[in-house]
Formats: C-alpha cells, sequence, structure tokens
C-alpha cells in the first residue's frame, strides 16, 4: 500500500541516518551502504493523497497529526498526558512543529556532525581545566548534536511506529467491515433478483411452456414430423397457431 510505504520509508530512512552516524563514530568496519533513496522519492505523492482519501482515520492521521503536530502524531494525549505535557513544552517541538520537520531537522544536524568531525579531524583540544586531549572520533557521541539528535529520535519519532501501526490496524477494519457490508449488499441483492426471476419463470412463463409442449406432443401424434418438415404451409401454420 502507497500510503504506508511513503510514511514508513520516512520513518526507514531517519532510522538509517542514525545508524550510520553511530557506526561513522565508533569507526566500525562495515562495506556496505544502505540505499535508502527510493524510500524518500515523492514521485507518488498524488497517489497517496488520492490514497488517503480512502482511509479517513489515515487521512486525519496524516494530515492533521504527521504534518501539524509531532507530539499528536508520536503519542496519545489522552494516555500519556504528563509526557504529552513534556512534549508540548520541548523547544525543539515548538521549533520544527510537525513529525516531517523533525526528520528533516535529524538529517541537517547529522551533516552538521559530519562537518564538525572534518573541521576537528587531526587537532588536539585543550579542556578548561587545561588538560589536553587528543584527538578522538568517538567523542563526538557526548558533543550536543549527537545528543540532540538521539534526543528527537528516541522521544519524538521513535514512537510514531507504534502510533501509525494503530491507526493502520483501526483504518483497515473499518475498511474491511464496509467492504463486507457491500459485499453482503450485493449477495443478498443477487439471491432476491434469482428469487424473483424464479418465481416470474414458474408463475407466468412456464404454464406457457408446458401449454405449449402438450399441445406440440399431440400435433406430433397426429402428424408425424416428416410430413411438418416437408409441408412448408403446414409448418408456418402450426407455428402461427401455436
Amino acid at each position: 500500500m502507497l500510503i504506508v510505504n511513503y510514511i514508513y520509508g520516512k520513518l526507514i530512512s531517519t532510522s538509517v541516518n542514525i545508524v550510520e552516524i553511530k557506526c561513522f563514530i565508533s569507526e566500525c568496519n562495515t562495506i556496505t551502504i544502505l540505499d535508502y533513496s527510493k524510500l524518500k522519492s515523492t514521485e507518488n505523492i498524488q497517489e497517496v493523497i488520492k490514497g488517503l482519501k480512502h482511509f479517513e482515520k489515515i487521512d486525519d492521521y496524516y494530515n492533521k497529526k504527521f504534518l501539524l503536530n509531532a507530539c499528536e502524531a508520536a503519542m496519545d494525549s489522552n494516555k500519556e498526558k504528563a509526557r504529552f505535557d513534556s512534549c508540548v513544552n520541548d523547544s525543539i517541538i515548538t521549533s520544527a512543529n510537525n513529525t516531517d520537520n523533525l526528520m528533516k531537522l535529524i538529517e541537517n544536524i547529522i551533516d552538521n556532525i559530519y562537518k564538525k568531525e572534518e573541521m576537528d579531524e587531526g587537532t588536539n583540544k585543550t579542556l578548561p581545566n587545561g588538560t589536553n586531549v587528543t584527538y578522538n572520533k568517538q567523542l563526538l557521541f557526548g558533543d550536543t548534536n549527537f545528543q540532540s539528535i538521539e534526543n528527537i529520535f528516541y522521544k519524538y519519532i521513535f514512537s510514531v511506529d507504534g502510533t501509525f501501526k494503530s491507526i493502520i490496524n483501526t483504518s483497515l477494519y473499518i475498511y474491511l467491515k464496509y467492504k463486507k457490508r457491500i459485499l453482503t449488499l450485493l449477495i443478498a441483492s443477487f439471491a432476491i433478483t434469482m428469487v424473483a426471476y424464479n418465481i416470474t419463470f414458474l408463475t407466468f412463463t412456464s404454464p406457457k411452456l408446458v401449454y405449449l409442449l402438450s399441445v406440440s406432443r399431440c400435433v406430433l401424434k397426429i402428424i408425424p414430423t416428416s410430413v411438418i418438415i416437408s409441408t412448408p404451409e403446414l409448418e408456418s401454420w402450426i407455428e402461427s397457431k401455436y
């Protein structure tokens, strides 16, 4: 389903970005590069918008929560009131406003980390207490930029999966229930039509057919079939009469 692929594609892309930056900082030995460019494609955005019209709850979630309210997109305000209130008062949420922007913010911060690493590589730092610290890429784990993406991802992006999953299940249930109702109605209509047809046939057509068959049998007993076939005038007269 295009709608699910589109939203989950965004979530997976962000998750991959997080994994890659962690791998970069910890200098893990990896030879595989994950290609997630297609997951971020907007080529089918028009089809996604059209498809949303068939699923009211998903449409409501995407347009009123995912694109407008990151807190509502990540958690239930009724069930997690304390966490929701904390989210609403978070300056990061205030600045980004929605889930889409939060994911873009993570990408921008990750780019900043890569740029910072390029500038700091090979340099030594002197701490406020006068201690000299030799450059170590893993020190980026303590950088405010990295702490920010961890905070955004695990508090506001990671939870979107569970919330969206619940919305999908509810929407599919409603959609299938509606289709089942339509199918039941069609089957009932077909059954009623068949019953009406049979009643009509037995009431009007069947007696006439029995009568014609009876006449035909009587005629054939009196006049042989070979005689009727060989005499066009007789055949025409019988057809016009019966």
